[in-house]
């Protein structure tokens, strides 16, 4: 799936264009397209019409509140996308294997030897949720946010990844103020980043008609990760108030 082995490294947001085939991802935006209406014609609405509060029909769910309008359901949910689940997360891990090395080497003073600070791969992951996301017109979730919470779940979260899944038009974009920085949706791009406090981001919302879907999700530590001493010992040396 993957095309090429080159990233672009922007305030330690990775970039990989035409990463994923476009042929590909226009299926499978034609598929879920189905997945999403079929549930809203059960519901007696269609895809124009806002949905107040949201609700959740058959493992999709809906939400239009002041938080966010979307809808999104977890790809494996659904024995026909069992296969291409695979291959998309194939390709994600790929993509990571090159950001995590890109990030080790825009650091020149961690050694190719020594053990550097927050080395991060996806071998040591949990296995990775695909979560397909749909935006409509004027939708979003276009607050400022990062991706690491309070929760178990949320505070393992060390990378996000999202792979843009068609061509936004107008708006759409990815949005990282802190950053100044704009990333227009662009089928078959993935992106990945870190989780952290640090990189705050949020959508913008697609405007004059256009539709904007994504598969997204993140690369998350598993549950009691530190096995032996040696770990423990890693992980524990902290010093308080070094800068």
């Amino acid at each position: 799936m993957a095309k090429k082995d080159d990233i672009v490294l922007k305030h330690d947001i990775g970039i990989l264009e035409d990463w994923v085939d476009r042929d590909f991802c226009a299926r499978m935006t034609e598929l879920f397209n189905e997945k999403f209406d079929a549930n809203l014609v059960e519901m007696g609405m269609d895809k124009e019409t806002p949905i107040e509060g949201g609700f959740t029909k058959n493992e999709v769910n809906f939400q239009h509140n002041n938080k966010r309008w979307d809808a999104s359901f977890n790809m494996e949910t659904f024995g026909r996308f069992q296969e291409d689940a695979e291959r998309i997360r194939c390709a994600v891990c790929a993509g990571a294997d090159l950001y995590f090395n890109a990030i080790g080497q825009n650091h020149p003073e961690w050694s190719k030897d020594a053990p550097r600070p927050n080395r991060e791969t996806h071998q040591n992951a949990e296995r990775l949720t695909l979560k397909v996301q749909r935006t409509p017109p004027g939708g979003g979730f276009n607050g400022p946010h990062c991706e690491q919470g309070p929760g178990d779940n949320s505070s393992r979260r060390y990378a996000v990844w999202m792979l843009y899944m068609n061509d936004v038009e107008n708006g759409g974009h990815t949005a990282f103020p802190r950053h100044d920085l704009l990333l227009p949706p662009k089928a078959g791009t993935l992106v990945i980043w870190p989780a952290a406090f640090t990189h705050p981001h949020h959508g913008t919302p697609p405007t004059e008609d256009s539709w904007k879907m994504v598969i997204t999700g993140w690369f998350t530590h598993p549950q009691q990760a530190v096995a032996n001493d040696e770990e423990i010992f890693r992980h524990s040396k902290v010093e308080e108030g070094s800068d």
